[in-house]
C-alpha cells in the first residue's frame, strides 16, 4: 500500500540550492528497505475510513541530509497547524485523539513513502519541484506523490521571488494539486491566474500555543535573527553606523531554533524584521518595495508582548490591517522610530499589546474550517463542517 516516490526506470536529482547529496541520482531500484522512510509508519490508523473519520498527517519536506534548517523553520507553523486541526475535529467527534494529527518530515523524498490513508498537509512545498526525473521532469508529479486527491500545499516562499516560483516546474506542481494554500495574499494575487482555487490561508492565533512565561530581563535592545544576504546586511550596517545597537542572533551562520530563539526574543526590547528580498512587484504596499509578507517572523513576538520594528511589506490591505500593532518603518526612518521605542517603555508596551490583541481576533480554527472542508470533499466525502 506504500507509494513510491519514483516511477519504475526513472531516477531523481535536483539542481538547487546546497542539497549536496542530490549531484548524484539514485535509480528506484537501488533503494533498499533499509532506506525508506514511512512517515506514518509508528501511529495508529482509524478503521472507519477517510471520510468518517479523517486523519491528517503535516508534512515538512525537505531537502536531503545536508538540509538542517527546513525542519526546524517550518516546526512552530506545523505546531500552529496540529493544535488548530485538533480542536476541529474534537469539536466533530469527541473520539477524537491526539493521533488524528501528526507531524513528521520527510527529509529525502525519494526514499519516503505513506502506508495510511490520511490527508497530507504539506510544507516546504517550494521542494518539490526540486526532485526532478532523468528527463528532467518533476518526479513527482508522474508518481502522483504526495497523492494529489489527498494533500493540501501549503506555501510561506515569496513567489514573487523566490527562485524556485521562476520555474515552470513550480507551475506544474501547484497545477497539479486542486488544493494550494498561501499565507500570504501578494502570493495568491500573483498566481492565482496560473493555479485557479488558491486559497489564502493566513496564520491565526492558537490559544494555550505557548505557555505565558515570567517576566524576563530584557539585556537585548534590538534582535534581528534569520540568513543573512547583499541587502539585509547593508540595512543592518546602515543601523549600526546610526548607534542603533542591533544583535544579530545566528551572525555565525548557526541555527538558532525552538525554545532557545523564544527564550532570545523574550529577552528583546525589540524584534527587527526585514525582508530577504529587496526588488519590487505589483501590488505591493504603498512605501513597500515588496509584496514579500514576513508575517512568520512577527508571530510568536506579538504572543510574546515584545514589539517589532518592520520595512513594510506584504500587501496594503496587510499593511493596513496590521500597521497599528506592528511599526512598519522605512530603512531611511528606521534608526529614528527605533531610538524613539527604546525611549518610551509605555510606547513599546502599547505597541506590543495591540499587536497581541490583533493576532486573538483571528483564531488559526476558524480559518482552517474551509480549506479542510475542500481538502475533505475533495476525496468525495461531502463534508458540511469539519
Amino acid at each position: 500500500d506504500s507509494v513510491r516516490f519514483a516511477p519504475e526506470g526513472t531516477t531523481a536529482s535536483s539542481e538547487f540550492g546546497d542539497a549536496r547529496h542530490l549531484t548524484t541520482t539514485v535509480d528506484p531500484a537501488e533503494i533498499s528497505p533499509t532506506d525508506i522512510n514511512t512517515l506514518d509508519l509508528n501511529f495508529s490508523t482509524s478503521d472507519l475510513g477517510h471520510c468518517e473519520h479523517p486523519q491528517f498527517m503535516i508534512v515538512i519536506l525537505c531537502e536531503g541530509e545536508f538540509d538542517l534548517s527546513t525542519k526546524p523553520v517550518f516546526s512552530e507553523v506545523a505546531e500552529i497547524l496540529k493544535l488548530s486541526i485538533l480542536e476541529l475535529l474534537a469539536s466533530r467527534d469527541p473520539s477524537a485523539s491526539s493521533d488524528d494529527v501528526i507531524v513528521t518530515h520527510c527529509q529525502d523524498l525519494r526514499f519516503c513513502r505513506i502506508s495510511s490513508d490520511r490527508f497530507i498537509i504539506l510544507l516546504g512545498i517550494h521542494h518539490l519541484s526540486r526532485y526532478t526525473d532523468a528527463g528532467g521532469n518533476v518526479a513527482s508529479l508522474a508518481s502522483d506523490f504526495p497523492p494529489r486527491d489527498r494533500t493540501a500545499l501549503y506555501n510561506f516562499e515569496d513567489a514573487a521571488s523566490h527562485v524556485d516560483f521562476k520555474t515552470g516546474r513550480m507551475t506544474e506542481v501547484l497545477r497539479h494539486y486542486p488544493n494550494v494554500w498561501d499565507y500570504s495574499l501578494g502570493n495568491v494575487r500573483s498566481y492565482a491566474d496560473a493555479v485557479p482555487g488558491v486559497q489564502h490561508v493566513p496564520l491565526g492565533y492558537v490559544p494555550g500555543l505557548y505557555p505565558d512565561r515570567a517576566s524576563t530581563e530584557k539585556y537585548t535592545d534590538v534582535l534581528f535573527y534569520g540568513r543573512l544576504n547583499k541587502y539585509r546586511s547593508s540595512v543592518i550596517e546602515f543601523l549600526r553606523s546610526q548607534s542603533i545597537p542591533v544583535r544579530h542572533l545566528n551572525s555565525g551562520g548557526e541555527g538558532v531554533w525552538g525554545d532557545e530563539l523564544r527564550g532570545e526574543i523574550d529577552a528583546a526590547k525589540i524584534v527587527l524584521s526585514l525582508r530577504y528580498f529587496s526588488k519590487g512587484g505589483a501590488g505591493a504596499a504603498q512605501g513597500s518595495a515588496s509584496t514579500e509578507w514576513k508575517f512568520t517572523r512577527f508571530y510568536y513576538p506579538l504572543i510574546a508582548g515584545v514589539p517589532v520594528v518592520s520595512e513594510p511589506c506584504g500587501t496594503a490591505e496587510e499593511l493596513k490591517y496590521w500597521s497599528s500593532g506592528v511599526a512598519f518603518t522605512e530603512v531611511s526612518e528606521m534608526a529614528d522610530r527605533i531610538k524613539q521605542l527604546l525611549s518610551d517603555l509605555e510606547e513599546r508596551r502599547r505597541l506590543a499589546e495591540a499587536g497581541r490583541r490583533l493576532l486573538e481576533s483571528a483564531e488559526m480554527v476558524e480559518t482552517l474550517n474551509e480549506p479542510l472542508r475542500r481538502l475533505i470533499d475533495s476525496r468525495g466525502c461531502n463534508f458540511t463542517d469539519v
